[in-house]
């Protein structure tokens, strides 16, 4: 992946503020100014001019073709998390995420529903309740306009929507996520809340640790080739027809099966997935015929 700010940062011991000044020709000591440029010829770092322009407002025609984004431009978060305005937190937060389209597009989208939801707590910090979902909102109706092809739009649209997701660090949550977006959206989602953090108050950017754990525990899970869908249970509607369930009955018997494989509570065995139904089966039965003998 390529080289971004933070690298450089971690690489020297400097602030972002620092090396955010470099690269926008502010005051550097010189003695900074010497480690900042032998980080860049050791990391290889390329500046990318897109997010440059969008933060120097060098790209002027943004506003023209998307002009929801203007309301973001000095958009303050008077919030302590963050240290730049709206438009330049995307601004950097684009920096840091890998140059494919669906990433760079949900990264620049991802936050424009901050204005529309902005309210000043009684700390004085500002807060954006639901902002996530207006984002969403405005960002669909952007893609539409501008054509994007489906499969773009709903890749861009599942990745504003779950930016700002919490997950938690554990085998059983990480799988329950990429039951819910597949293993590839969940770590477009990953990169997503890395360019996220990566372009917060340095003091808040804490996240990213907790994103390497998440990768790692992914990436064992996956290693474990785990049953991730319907689909890919050792039963199916065969054996599920075999002890007398019939209709709908059938879908919501497999959901419950895997709901209890992604926790963990149960193996993807066919054997064990049988018993577990029929002892579900066997407690119903005599739940009913308790219940008739009480009424009689």
């Amino acid at each position: 992946m390529a080289a971004t700010m933070k690298d450089i940062a971690r690489r020297t011991g400097l602030g972002l503020a620092t090396i955010s000044s470099y690269f926008n020709g502010g005051n550097v000591r010189e003695k900074n100014r010497i480690k900042i440029e032998e980080a860049i010829e050791e990391l290889h770092y390329e500046v990318n001019e897109v997010a440059r322009g969008l933060k120097t407002n060098a790209t002027k025609t943004v506003g023209v073709v998307i002009p929801e984004l203007l309301p973001m431009v000095g958009f303050a978060h008077r919030n302590a998390h963050h240290c730049y305005d709206v438009w330049t937190h995307t601004a950097v937060a684009v920096d840091h995420v890998p140059p494919r389209l669906p990433l760079r597009l949900a990264m620049l989208l991802h936050d424009m529903g901050k204005p529309d939801t902005f309210s000043l707590g009684e700390d004085g910090q500002g807060h954006f309740y639901g902002h996530p979902r207006r984002s969403v909102e405005l960002a669909e109706g952007i893609l539409t306009r501008l054509r994007f092809p489906r499969r773009t739009r709903e890749q861009v649209l599942c990745l504003v929507r779950y930016h700002d997701a919490v997950i938690e660090e554990s085998p059983q949550r990480v799988r329950r996520w990429l039951n819910k977006l597949g293993p590839e959206r969940f770590f477009d989602l990953l990169e997503i809340q890395r360019g996220d953090a990566s372009a917060q108050a340095p003091a808040y950017c804490t996240r990213l640790d907790h994103l390497r754990r998440l990768e790692k525990i992914a990436g064992e899970v996956l290693a474990e080739a785990p049953c991730l869908t319907v689909r890919e249970l050792a039963v199916g509607g065969r054996e599920l027809l075999a002890l007398g369930y019939q209709g709908p009955a059938i879908g919501m018997a497999l959901r419950r099966l895997l709901d209890c494989v992604l926790e963990g509570t149960l193996p993807n065995e066919k054997t064990a997935l049988l018993q577990y139904l029929e002892q579900i089966d066997a407690k119903k039965s005599e739940g009913k015929r308790n219940k008739s003998s009480g009424e009689t």
